[in-house]
């Protein structure tokens, strides 16, 4: 009889997930690539701004917004890993956010290196 109830079955996700290091690494390399083609021009904020939030939605989806996921993960890898892996995805959004900022106190400050 115990054959057929359901009994939901956790796969082993921890051999298929990259390490914390490797999602920090892999977030800020895309986080520099970001600030250089925006440090290039400026115009190139509208092209990196969607791709910096894409990869910081698409982490948020895949660890937060999927219950069956975030549980796996939380069960097999622990609460820091999940942690550190929805962090790491708003790198490259801080990155940019933080260019912004200077940026435009150089614009306001009226520098001669500034380059729009």
């Amino acid at each position: 009889m115990t054959a057929l109830m359901f009994h939901p079955v956790l796969a082993e996700i921890a051999d298929k997930m990259p390490g914390a290091g490797a999602i920090w690494v892999f977030s800020c390399v895309l986080g520099l690539i970001c600030v250089w083609c925006c440090r290039v021009s400026k115009w190139l904020y509208l092209l990196m701004v969607p791709v910096a939030g894409f990869w910081a939605f698409s982490g948020w989806r895949e660890f937060v917004a999927d219950s069956y996921f975030h549980d796996a993960v939380v069960i097999e890898l622990g609460r820091g890993y999940l942690i550190q892996a929805v962090a790491s995805g708003f790198a490259p959004l801080a990155a940019l956010l933080a260019c912004a900022v200077l940026d435009l106190a150089r614009m306001r400050a009226g520098h001669q290196d500034f380059v729009p």
